[in-house]
């Protein structure tokens, strides 16, 4: 289908109208009818407002017995959670004490820490029963002190609440003050005459217990559920949550009632989330008109509007936009057919006004998640961001010695030694990758890591022969996000016949060309594929021949998918000297390109006698540009630059 044309009179005369027809609608898009919404500017019109409908929350803590303080922080954290959260209440399945003791006053202790916890809650908080509040330690079931405890401390052992749009129905399960539970037929009679009044009352039906009794059939359950399943029927919808075995679970729907087991809030588990053990909330929200959705949230994973204040982050953005801050101050050679071994000096400054701690280490293998410390989730951010053809991660660079961790205070400056060794290799390397961790205290007194990936600069020595062989690349020497998910371009350098020879197979996923109009914007950020070949002035120049290398250098723009043959010399000009002019080389400097299916290839030729005399050593440097029709330009390069990295001309030509 091809789109009609539309001539200029034509287009004039729609934008007319649609001004037009936008200020009689009193800035509201031409069929937007809606009067809650006023658009700014004309566009396709928005949703209408949903209709306002009230919903009640509530908040079920599951078990968080443990023996040991370690779980009382997911407790206190779940509270902080759920004061941000906002639920209209909050429950639990029980287990608020480690219990089982034989001391009251050790129980006592016990709760007393729980409530405190608890008592910081901002919604009600409406307790229930578990095994290790009310089971004494004396291991006799006639003994009901502990029980006796609960209910002065704590509340009654089963009840009822009405609450906006639930009924909330607390179901004792240990009775019995021994392992299985059980319930009496004076609390069965109870339960049920909660589940009619609940459905007579219209609202949805949440029966909170520890022990799953449905599971039990000494718990006599089936008796409850046959009434449960009447509730569903008569349209009242029932929701039955239990916790006891630390493992998030979701049991079969029997007869539209659903069925729920929770984890853990601070309670003991040895196993990975994705098997049920986690400490987390669970939040169950209930609409005007009887709609439920229940769902759980990790413990840590609720932040607050003031989780990171506007302090610290320009703190995090100085650091990680490091600048002079964080500079190498020499480089290495390349273990090209000869080892390398040498210490590289990276030049560190604390650019902020808190003391900073800089860990420092050379990146081997895959990246790992970050803990998020303090809180209860990971970061995936290392391994979302890993590229794995611009982070070298498999290097034959090892560190001799462990760099050790230096603290700097603000605006100290100091300089790390960082001693890397490497055995001689037949290819030139992609540049090792050192990973700064740059940790400070925030305003909360939490650790902040900022970490930076620094490229090691290495220098490359290469002497021109007759090879074709791509035993080299183009890397991505300083660390961008921009970083395309593409190999590095494969580069032979050679010199046969005169000329000098760069082979380049080149990965490039969307090939493209624009011309960019400024000229400075056209060599260092084009809009299109581009290569920038730059031959330094030779050791000691050749004032011999005009033509040749003049000491100044010589700088060649290529743009493969550009105009064929074309090349230019970038030169300065202008009255001062420094803006940049494109002379025409395409008579010098000659290439041939071909597509491939994973990009293209290109050879490019330049005579010789233009670079410098025979046997002659000159700085030298090709880079290219991977633009993918963008906006972002990204460039590799064959040496980084001021690396005094260089060829050597033949001996003859």
């Amino acid at each position: 289908m091809t789109t009609p044309h539309l001539s200029s009179n034509r287009l004039l005369i729609i934008s007319i109208l649609i001004a037009f027809g936008t200020a009689l609608t009193g800035g509201r898009c031409l069929g937007q009818t809606d009067d809650r919404i006023t658009p700014g500017t004309a566009g396709r019109n928005l949703p209408a407002p949903p209709a306002a409908e009230s919903s009640f929350t509530l908040a079920i803590l599951p078990d968080r017995t443990t023996g040991r303080s370690w779980g009382l922080p997911y407790l206190r954290q779940a509270v902080t959670d759920l004061n941000v959260i906002g639920p209209d209440a909050v429950t639990t399945v029980g287990d608020q004490v480690q219990g089982y003791t034989r001391s009251m006053e050790h129980w006592q202790t016990e709760a007393q820490e729980f409530l405190g916890i608890v008592g910081k809650l901002e919604a009600p908080y409406y307790p229930l029963p578990g095994n290790h509040d009310v089971i004494s330690g004396f291991r006799d079931p006639s003994d009901h002190q502990f029980e006796s405890a609960y209910q002065s401390t704590f509340g009654p052992l089963y009840y009822s609440v009405n609450l906006d749009h639930v009924t909330l129905i607390g179901v004792y399960t240990d009775e019995a003050l021994q392992s299985q539970p059980q319930l009496s037929d004076t609390q069965i009679q109870w339960i049920e005459d909660q589940i009619t009044k609940g459905t007579e009352r219209g609202k949805p039906l949440v029966l909170v217990m520890h022990k799953p009794a449905w599971r039990y059939r000494r718990a006599k359950w089936d008796v409850i559920h046959g009434r449960l399943s009447d509730a569903v029927r008569a349209g009242v919808p029932v929701i039955v949550i239990a916790g006891h075995f630390h493992s998030m679970q979701r049991d079969p729907d029997r007869d539209g009632v659903q069925y729920h087991l929770l984890g853990t809030c601070g309670a003991n588990i040895d196993q990975h989330p994705l098997a049920g053990q986690l400490h987390h909330i669970t939040l169950l929200k209930v609409t005007e008109s009887g709609k439920t959705r229940l769902w759980h949230h990790p413990i840590g994973c609720t932040l607050p509007d003031d989780f990171v204040l506007e302090a610290d982050q320009s703190r995090v953005f100085r650091l990680r936009n490091e600048g002079d801050d964080f500079e190498f101050v020499n480089v290495l050679d390349q273990p090209y057919h000869a080892p390398t071994r040498g210490t590289i000096q990276l030049k560190v400054n604390n650019p902020i006004d808190r003391p900073i701690t800089i860990e420092t280490k050379l990146a081997h293998g895959r990246p790992k998640p970050m803990l998020v410390e303090g809180y209860g989730f990971y970061s995936m951010t290392p391994i979302d961001t890993f590229n794995q053809y611009c982070m070298e991660t498999e290097t034959p660079f090892e560190i001799e010695t462990d760099v050790e961790a230096i603290t700097l205070a603000p605006g100290e400056a100091a300089t790390l030694d960082i001693a890397l060794r490497c055995p001689a290799q037949s290819e030139v390397l992609p540049p090792p990758q050192l990973d700064l961790t740059m940790w400070f205290s925030d305003s909360y007194e939490r650790r902040v890591p900022v970490v930076i990936h620094k490229r090691v600069p290495l220098r490359t020595h290469y002497v021109l022969g007759a090879s074709h062989r791509l035993e080299m690349s183009a890397s991505a020497w300083e660390f961008s996000v921009y970083d395309e998910l593409e190999r590095d371009p494969d580069v032979g350098l050679s010199a046969i016949d005169g000329r000098m020879n760069i082979a380049l197979a080149v990965y490039d996923d969307i090939p493209c060309f624009e011309e960019t109009e400024d000229v400075r914007d056209r060599i260092r950020n084009p809009e299109s594929d581009a290569l920038l070949i730059t031959f330094g002035s030779p050791e000691d120049g050749d004032d011999s021949d005009s033509d040749a290398n003049d000491g100044d250098g010589l700088t060649y723009l290529i743009e493969p998918m550009g105009p064929a043959d074309a090349a230019w010399q970038v030169v300065s000009g202008g009255a001062n000297g420094r803006d940049l002019e494109l002379r025409d080389a395409s008579e010098d400097v000659t290439w041939t390109c071909v597509r491939t299916d994973t990009g293209y290839g290109l050879v490019i030729q330049v005579p010789l006698y233009l670079l410098g005399r025979p046997g002659q050593t000159l700085p030298f440097n090709i880079e290219i540009a991977d633009n993918d029709d963008k906006y972002h330009t990204q460039w590799r390069s064959w040496a980084p630059k001021d690396s005094g990295s260089e060829i050597v001309l033949p001996a003859s030509f």
